[in-house]
């Protein structure tokens, strides 16, 4: 059987929509399990924080919550990902992940002894907030479809 022109046009003119459509099919999966562990995560470190000895953290609190944050290393490790931007994604969360609780722990380290020192650490922890926010709103776009 010969097909004509027209139906050779409708064949070719699918096929890529049917690619990107397979391609998202299997990154979605992955964006799921990947954003789950990230929700999971904040969720877990936002009750630390509530409960992190108020306005005034204590040492205790902050080695509390860079453990919590520990926690999102461990669990982000172990996920297996087949795409190479979400393996970059996971790989630069880690990586933010671990600089945000080394920097806890040096604040809550100079805590009761050099108040300015802690000062300085905590303002280095807070630099971390917009690069994580921003890498939070790559991997949302990039989970949408809309950075492919």
């Amino acid at each position: 059987m010969r097909l004509s022109g027209r139906a050779v046009g409708f064949i070719l003119s699918v096929i890529p929509g049917l690619v990107v459509s397979v391609g998202c099919e299997r990154r979605t999966p992955q964006c799921n399990r990947f954003v789950d562990i990230i929700n999971e995560n904040q969720r877990k470190m936002a009750e630390v924080l509530k409960f992190a000895g108020g306005p005034a953290p204590t040492q205790e609190s902050l080695e509390t919550y860079a453990k919590a944050n520990d926690v999102i290393v461990v669990e982000l490790r172990k996920l297996k990902l087949k795409d190479a931007r979400l393996e970059g994604f996971r790989d630069r969360y880690i990586e933010l992940s671990q600089g945000l609780a080394a920097g806890v722990r040096k604040t809550a380290s100079k805590l009761g002894t050099f108040p300015e020192d802690a000062q300085k650490a905590a303002e280095e922890v807070k630099a971390f907030s917009p690069k994580k926010h921003d890498l939070e709103k790559s991997i949302n776009e990039f989970c949408r479809g809309k950075d492919d």
